[in-house]
């Protein structure tokens, strides 16, 4: 595999692994940026996320710089910041202004996820079938998966639908992952629409 997180399937790729949301407001003016800085300064972890993803897109005026980005987030992270997890273990695992380190991103994704985030619940799904820093194991994937989808999180029943389509860790079922490609698509994923649409193409060929 070329980049992390692209898992190849037989009619289509799973899901990369997610970043949690975006900034909470559209748009910031000024004045408002310097108000967001200020309580990031003074302690709050919604500011101090909400800042981070803001330098690391590069949003509302402000050049994207990595390094802050990742020092928001670790300021949060510690103190308890699921998004500031989710997105400090992307970089960790992406080696974005930060040392590849994979065994952190788990650490992290596994700190969110005990806070039953359905991102981080995912990326630990992805990262356990596409077996990178750590031992593929795809019945731990699943796991991980079913802890997401049954929150709604699309993208989750879109991989799980390639596990049963692949017979990954599971009898290869057709039923069951046409069922999860349309659940996913169902709930926004735009993976898994593209995957149902070709999975219902390729059955009513046959």
């Amino acid at each position: 595999m070329k980049k992390a997180y692209v898992f190849l399937a037989a009619i289509g790729l799973t899901c990369l692994g997610s970043n949690a949301s975006f900034a909470q407001q559209q748009e910031y003016t000024s004045q408002q940026l310097e108000t967001l800085k200020q309580a990031a300064t003074q302690g709050d972890v919604a500011s101090q996320e909400n800042l981070g993803q803001i330098y690391q897109f590069g949003k509302f005026g402000v050049k994207k710089n990595l390094f802050t980005a990742r020092d928001w987030y670790e300021k949060a992270a510690a103190k308890g910041g699921v998004v500031a997890m989710i997105n400090l273990g992307n970089m960790y695992q992406k080696g974005d202004a930060i040392p590849q380190d994979y065994a952190k991103a788990k650490a992290l994704f596994e700190q969110a996820a005990s806070k039953d985030n359905p991102i981080a619940e995912y990326n630990l799904g992805v990262m356990y079938q596409d077996g990178k820093g750590i031992k593929k194991d795809y019945p731990k994937a699943m796991e991980y998966y079913q802890k997401a989808a049954a929150q709604g999180y699309g993208n989750a029943y879109n991989n799980i639908g390639i596990l049963y389509q692949d017979g990954l860790g599971v009898h290869k079922t057709k039923s069951a992952a046409l069922d999860n490609f349309k659940q996913a698509c169902l709930n926004d994923s735009h993976q898994g629409c593209e995957n149902y649409k070709k999975f219902e193409k390729q059955d009513t060929k046959k």
